[in-house]
């Protein structure tokens, strides 16, 4: 969740504030101790465990999410592409459609909105190195989700496309079957 990764982080930050009010120099029985290289080893590890951290969003729930919508639109795509050639391919294409209207089309909103703001999770850590070494992401970001809108719209057009075709094909169906009973019924 995303708060959790925001504790964990923060936590992180907390010890890293810590960490700069630690002086550099002891002084231990007369003795001058350095402890400038020890503070900058747990500096860099405390940076590195917060790189982990987006690193772990940016693989899992960036792009993976990303990966998971692309393939969703795509399969509603090429679902809505179906032709209709027979009464029994006009039913299973309509509830194809109605539980991809219904349910997956909520479901890959819903996924959506979740990866937009992984996204902006990710990019409010922008003064991290992990960020500056994953620059390139941001237009994978940029493409992922013109990408996904654009899907969006494609689906609402070929949905809108489908219903009429959908009904022609019923209307056409319901003539002909119209016509079938009048020829039994003389």
């Amino acid at each position: 969740k995303r708060e959790d990764f925001k504790k964990r982080i923060q936590m992180y930050e907390e010890k890293r504030e810590l960490l700069n009010t630690m002086p550099n120099f002891l002084y231990m029985n007369l003795i001058k101790i350095n402890c400038t290289e020890l503070n900058n080893t747990i500096r860099k590890k405390i940076e590195g465990f917060i790189a982990d951290c987006l690193k772990n969003i940016l693989d899992i729930n960036i792009l993976s999410k990303s990966k998971n919508l692309g393939e969703g639109c795509e399969k509603i795509l090429n679902d809505l592409k179906s032709s209709v050639t027979n009464v029994k391919a006009l039913y299973e294409l309509e509830n194809k459609a109605e539980t991809n209207r219904s349910e997956t089309i909520p479901q890959l909103i819903n996924d959506y909105e979740d990866f937009l703001d992984w996204v902006f999770f990710y990019l409010s850590y922008d003064t991290y190195k992990v960020l500056e070494q994953a620059k390139d992401n941001v237009n994978s970001f940029e493409q992922s989700i013109k990408a996904c809108r654009d899907s969006f719209i494609q689906i609402e057009i070929s949905m809108k496309s489908l219903s009429e075709v959908l009904e022609n094909q019923k209307k056409k169906f319901t003539a002909e079957l119209d016509e079938e009973r009048a020829k039994l019924m003389e």
